[in-house]
């Protein structure tokens, strides 16, 4: 009896023994599975906001404001063209007109256009006269292509007393014609409207 329990137990070890050798064959091990993940980058093309020509006063630098030097100017006063349209091209991003200036004619007690232009605010200082009243507005456009439009009421240091007073009565006319603004500038010497304290005015006034 002792042998037969022997027998037993040797074969029920045996039949173990061979269950496990078959399950580690059958046994699959999985690693752990890695996903790979590939970072890509959409690369888009920083494009100017102006899709015409890139004719614009840009500020390229944050303490430098820097203009185009193209000029297309033109005073034609008697052109028929309506003032609301310069003011049109000045905004209008294909357009390439970046300022745009007007004047108080004493003769006709009217305003006239000075002229316009591609040249930015280079250009637009070299129109404004020490005996004139006149009217502008300069579009700028900073390193992140945020376009500014500054309106300049210019009475220059020699204009007359008797001049300065007539044209007061075209303010209301001026502000309307010129729509929207981010900054208005009144000036009588071409110090204080320079490149750097346009600059200045325009970070505090628009964070510019």
């Amino acid at each position: 009896e002792e042998e037969e329990r022997r027998r037993r137990e040797e074969e029920e070890r045996r039949r173990r023994e061979e269950e496990e050798r078959q399950a580690a064959k059958s046994k699959t091990i999985e690693s752990p599975k890695i996903e790979k993940k590939i970072s890509t980058t959409v690369k888009t093309d920083n494009e100017d906001i102006l899709t015409g020509k890139a004719s614009v006063a840009t500020l390229e630098e944050p303490k430098k404001v820097s203009t185009t030097v193209k000029s297309k100017s033109s005073s034609d006063n008697d052109s028929g063209k309506p003032f609301e349209s310069y003011i049109e091209d000045i905004r209008n991003d294909e357009c390439g007109v970046n300022w745009v200036a007007f004047y108080f004619d004493k003769g006709s007690n009217s305003i006239k256009l000075t002229g316009y232009g591609d040249g930015g605010h280079d250009e637009l200082l070299s129109v404004l006269e020490d005996d004139k009243v006149q009217y502008a507005m300069l579009r700028v456009v900073d390193h992140k292509r945020r376009v500014k439009f500054i309106y300049i009421h210019w009475v220059g240091s020699k204009a007359h007393a008797f001049l300065k007073a007539r044209s007061g009565t075209k303010k209301a006319e001026m502000l309307k014609l010129m729509g929207q603004y981010h900054l208005e500038i009144p000036a009588e010497t071409k110090d204080e409207i320079s490149k750097q304290v346009i600059l200045t005015k325009l970070k505090a006034a628009v964070n510019f």
